[in-house]
C-alpha cells in the first residue's frame, strides 16, 4: 500500500506497476507451487530494492469475482493511506447519501422592501455545500451564482440591499478544520476546512512580485478574489530563475495574520499561489455581499438574533449531484469535498455535523460491512492527517463492497486512470498508496491497494 521512507522517486510506482501487470494476469492460469515461488521471487525483489529500504509496505490482491485472496503481505498492517483513503469515504457516502444528494443554500429576506430597499440583511443560511461560487461547475460559478441572486432580487423589488448580507451558520459545529491536520497544511489551498458556507473551495490567490535577484525581498501586489484588510506576515524571498514554487502559507485559529514564508522565482513577472482563507463561512459572505455590491462587511449568526423580522424564502441553490461531486473528489483528489462528507453523514443521520460524529460514522458504516475496525484509524476524509491509519485489507474490502452496490458505475467511473488501472492514489512526504481496480489478460478482474 504504501511505503513511508523519506526519499522516493518515480521508480516506486514504475516498480508496482511492473509487478501488478507482470503478474496479474498469470493469476488465473497459473497454479500451486509453481505461482506461488514466482509471487515470492516479485515480493523479494521489491522488498529488497534499495529504494524500499527501512520502508513499510502493504499488499493485499484479490479475485473479484471470487473474493479469493491471490496475495497477501502485511495487508492488515495500519499505514498511512494518504490520498487512497477517499475511497472509504466516497463510497460510504454514496451508499448512505445517495448519487442524487444534493447540498442547499438558502438566501432569505429579513422583512420587506420598501420602495425597492431592503433595511434587513440578506440572509445566506449555509447547508455545507462545497461547490458554492467555485470553477469546477459551471452553475455554480461567482458569476453566476451573482446573477441567479439579481434575478432573484428583481422579481421580489429589491434593488438595493441596505442592510447588506449575513450568514446563517447553523448547519455545521466548528471547528470547520479536522484534528490532526498539520501547520504547514491548513493555510494552503490544498487544507482549506469545510464550513456551513463555502465559496471558490475557501481558496485565494496571491499574487506577488518577485525581486530581480535571489534573496530580494518579494512583494504582495494583490489577492483574487479582494481580501480588504486582511494582514499578511510577508517574509517570502526571491528564488533562483526556474527554482519553482516553494512558498508556504501559515495561519493560526488564534491570530487573523496569514504568514508567508518560504520563496518564489525571479524574472517571470508577477508570480501566484494558492491559500486557504481562516473563516470560510466570513469569508463566503463577504464575497457575496460583494459580487452584489452590498460591501465588504460580514455579519455570522450561528442562531438567529432575538427580535429579527421574520424571513422571507427569495432562493435555493442547490448543488450538483453527489456523484459529480465525488467524481471530482476522486479525480482531482479535493480535500475539501472528503471533509464535506465525512461531516454530511452526520447531519444526514441528525446528528451535530461534526468531524468527531461523522467519522464516528464513517467507522461504524464499514464495521457494519465487515471490516474490522482494528484496520482503520480516520481522522478526516480526505486522507491529508498523517495519523490516519488504514490496512490494504480494508481499502480492498470497501472496494469490494462497492462493486457490488447500484451506485458502482458512478463510482466506477469516478475512480482516476493510472497506466490502464482503474485506482485512486495517494502522495504525501515519503508516502505513495494506490487502491483500485484491475482486469488480468485471460478477462478477471482484480482489486488491489
Amino acid at each position: 500500500m504504501s511505503p513511508t521512507i523519506s526519499t522516493m522517486r518515480l521508480y516506486l510506482r514504475l516498480t508496482f506497476t511492473v509487478f501488478f501487470l507482470g503478474l496479474l494476469p498469470t493469476l488465473s492460469i497459473g497454479q500451486g507451487a509453481e505461482l506461488q515461488a514466482r509471487l515470492d521471487a516479485a515480493w523479494g525483489r521489491l522488498s529488497a530494492d534499495p529504494l524500499l529500504f527501512s520502508a513499510s509496505i502493504g499488499i493485499y490482491i484479490v479475485e473479484a469475482g471470487t473474493g479469493r485472496v491471490v496475495f497477501d503481505r502485511n495487508g492488515r498492517t495500519g499505514l498511512l493511506p494518504a490520498s487512497s483513503q477517499k475511497v472509504l469515504t466516497a463510497a460510504a457516502a454514496m451508499d448512505l447519501l445517495g448519487t442524487s444528494y444534493r447540498y442547499e443554500t438558502e438566501f432569505l429576506l429579513s422583512g420587506k422592501p420598501s420602495g425597492g430597499i431592503l433595511s434587513g440583511p440578506l440572509v445566506v443560511r449555509g447547508g455545507g455545500d462545497p461547490t458554492l461560487g467555485g470553477s469546477r461547475f459551471a452553475s455554480h460559478s461567482p458569476d453566476r451564482i451573482a446573477v441567479m441572486l439579481r434575478e432573484a432580487l428583481g422579481r421580489a423589488g429589491v434593488t438595493s440591499l441596505k442592510g447588506g448580507v449575513a450568514g446563517l451558520a447553523d448547519a455545521f459545529l466548528s471547528p470547520t478544520i479536522p484534528d490532526g491536520w498539520m501547520w504547514e497544511d491548513i493555510g494552503n489551498y490544498y487544507g482549506a476546512g469545510h464550513g456551513s458556507l463555502n465559496w471558490n473551495e475557501n481558496r485565494y490567490t496571491l499574487l506577488l512580485r518577485p525581486g530581480a535577484r535571489e534573496g530580494d525581498p518579494v512583494g504582495i501586489v494583490s489577492t483574487e478574489p479582494l481580501m480588504p484588510g486582511q494582514p499578511f506576515d510577508n517574509g517570502l524571498v526571491t528564488g533562483p530563475k526556474g527554482s519553482g514554487d516553494r512558498a508556504v502559507l501559515y495561519f493560526s485559529p488564534y491570530s487573523d495574520t496569514i504568514v508567508a514564508r518560504g520563496s518564489v522565482p525571479c524574472c517571470g513577472g508577477v508570480f501566484r499561489i494558492s491559500g486557504a482563507v481562516r473563516d470560510p463561512v466570513r469569508f463566503t459572505v463577504r464575497q457575496i455581499g460583494r459580487i452584489l455590491g452590498a460591501g465588504d462587511g460580514a455579519v455570522v449568526w450561528q442562531k438567529l438574533p432575538a427580535g429579527m423580522p421574520s424571513l422571507t424564502p427569495l432562493l435555493t441553490v442547490r448543488s450538483p449531484g453527489l456523484d459529480s461531486i465525488v467524481q471530482d473528489f476522486l479525480q482531482k483528489s479535493v480535500n475539501l469535498f472528503g471533509e464535506a462528507l465525512v461531516r454530511s453523514l452526520s447531519r444526514q443521520a441528525g446528528g451535530d455535523g461534526s468531524y468527531a460524529d461523522g467519522l464516528n460514522r464513517l467507522q461504524a458504516f464499514w464495521l457494519s460491512k465487515g471490516i474490522d475496525p482494528r484496520m482503520l484509524t480516520l481522522r478526516d476524509g480526505s486522507g491529508l492527517s498523517p495519523t490516519n491509519r488504514v490496512a490494504a485489507e480494508a481499502l480492498v474490502r470497501a472496494l469490494l463492497y462497492a462493486r457490488g452496490r447500484p451506485w458502482f458505475p458512478a463510482f466506477d467511473r469516478a475512480m482516476p486512470l493510472h497506466d490502464g488501472i482503474r485506482m485512486k492514489s495517494g502522495t504525501m512526504g515519503g508516502v505513495r498508496s494506490y487502491a483500485g481496480y484491475l482486469k488480468g489478460y485471460s478477462g478477471r478482474e482484480y482489486v488491489l491497494p
